[in-house]
């Protein structure tokens, strides 16, 4: 006599078996569970629907013969639920006839079993079809995934292209306007200009944004610059839109003239990334403020607005790919915040927002950046024949460097560190560039290469001696 099997772990694998005969019950049972599969019994038609109610099983065992029915009327009612319509169904039975075969196939059965039967073999059917149905899953999933993503991007492609159409409206309304020779004074053509340019520079903002969330990753590009000049330019290129809707922007920079750096592109894209999301949903619900400071060794931004604010349920979601506030009636990629997080991460900080006391969302975005002296001290400290040594130096040190890449030795990080900070110095003053090729050596050192394996790998020497070269020439220098 077979065992019944004992109690234990709910297999991960279930098959419903619809028989009334108790023995056949008791070796189905027995055998799938020493085969790893848990099993679950119902002896009659009527009982079909509360068996599923605790949840659909991976496989059916359907007996033709049942005291208040018959098992085709179960594969139908199967057949005809979204949640089982799918699952491999076989029919174990006495029933040896053609024409029951091919009704149980018509209905959709995936197999036809008679008795008496081999338990190893019913075993080794149920364990076939189960993974038939696990690479069935597996595909669908992978098609869904397939079909999904390209709902996406293409929802994606005309939300930008609704959302590009505003800035190219614009430029193409001004080269209108300024082909209309002796219709406009100086003045208007300088704002209609002006104009072309804040909306182009909008347009390649989506535009950048899209591609680096596309790659994954964004280049930094460090540089020295005047934190009032950064919020500045922001709001040259979004305040007329903030205008047009009847709300201000205000600039603050703590403490005032400060100088960092960091990689002012980057920052810049973030400040008109959140100024332009404040636009749109606060709409005209009061000012928006605009603040940068640095202290110890961090960059913090905020921008502030009046606007419903972000619910708490969708504070962290919407800086993920794609993903906007619920309910939101306004029009939008859902890519902005998360090419903002992107470029946090990059930049070695993190963004996040906050509930603004009195009303509105504040946007904080906080990343370590690299204090500049008032009026450009460093600059002076660090002149031509102090950088000329430390430029023989780095010659030396990459003459080492290419040897020593074959056999895999690592570079002097602190080295190079030096050197780097050294450019960053001699680059100028007051947010200008004195020297051009001073600011490329430091970008030349602080780029940095990944392996397959994500490892870092050393710098490109031939993008550090050509940097090199162009500053030596700039100072002056042999070589």
């Amino acid at each position: 006599m077979i065992p019944a099997p004992q109690p234990g772990p709910r297999p991960a694998r279930q098959v419903l078996l619809l028989e009334d005969d108790p023995a056949i019950i008791r070796i189905v049972s027995a055998t799938l569970s020493r085969a790893g599969l848990g099993v679950r019994s119902v002896e009659r038609l009527g009982g079909l629907e509360g068996a599923l109610a605790e949840g659909a099983p991976d496989l059916f065992v359907l007996d033709v013969n049942l005291p208040d029915g018959d098992g085709f009327e179960a594969c139908r009612r199967l057949r005809a639920l979204p949640q089982t319509a799918h699952i491999p169904i076989i029919f174990l039975t006495e029933r040896e006839q053609v024409d029951y075969r091919l009704r149980a196939f018509q209905l959709g059965a995936q197999d036809y079993i008679t008795k008496p039967f081999s338990p190893e073999e019913l075993a080794a059917r149920i364990q076939a079809h189960l993974m038939i149905k696990v690479k069935r899953d597996e595909k669908e999933a992978q098609l869904a995934g397939f079909a999904m993503r390209e709902r996406l991007q293409t929802d994606l492609m005309d939300m930008v292209i609704h959302d590009l159409r505003a800035p190219l409206g614009t430029v193409k309304m001004s080269l209108g306007m300024l082909a209309q020779d002796g219709t406009i004074s100086a003045a208007q053509h300088k704002m209609l200009v002006a104009m072309s340019n804040d909306a182009m520079d909008a347009a390649l903002l989506m535009l950048n944004d899209l591609l680096d969330l596309r790659a994954g990753n964004v280049a930094v590009q460090k540089a020295h610059f005047g934190l009032e000049a950064a919020l500045k330019r922001a709001a040259a290129i979004l305040g007329p839109k903030a205008a047009n809707h009847g709300m201000t922007v205000t600039c603050e920079v703590r403490p005032p003239g400060a100088q960092a750096v960091s990689d002012e592109k980057m920052l810049l894209r973030v400040i008109l990334n959140l100024l332009g999301n404040a636009i749109k949903y606060s709409k005209k619900s009061g000012p928006i403020a605009l603040s940068l400071s640095l202290e110890q060794g961090r960059l913090r931004l905020e921008v502030a607005d009046r606007g419903p604010g972000v619910p708490d349920t969708d504070k962290e979601r919407i800086f993920e790919k794609f993903q906007r506030i619920a309910h939101s009636e306004e029009p939008g990629t859902g890519i902005g915040l998360a090419f903002c997080r992107l470029a946090a991460g990059t930049l070695g900080g993190r963004i996040w927002v906050e509930d603004n006391p009195g009303g509105g969302s504040r946007f904080i975005l906080e990343v370590p950046a690299e204090a500049v002296p008032e009026g450009g001290e460093a600059a002076e400290l660090l002149g031509p024949e102090v950088m000329k040594e430390y430029l023989d130096d780095c010659t030396a040190q990459l003459c080492a460097l290419e040897a020593s890449l074959p056999a895999g030795n690592p570079v002097d990080p602190e080295f190079l560190e030096s050197v780097r900070l050294a450019a960053h110095r001699l680059a100028g003053s007051a947010g200008t560039y004195g020297y051009p090729g001073a600011s490329a050596v430091a970008a030349s050192l602080e780029h940095r290469v990944l392996d397959s394996k994500g490892k870092e790998l050393s710098p490109d020497t031939e993008e550090i001696r050509l940097a090199i070269r162009k500053l030596r020439r700039e100072l002056g220098l042999p070589g």
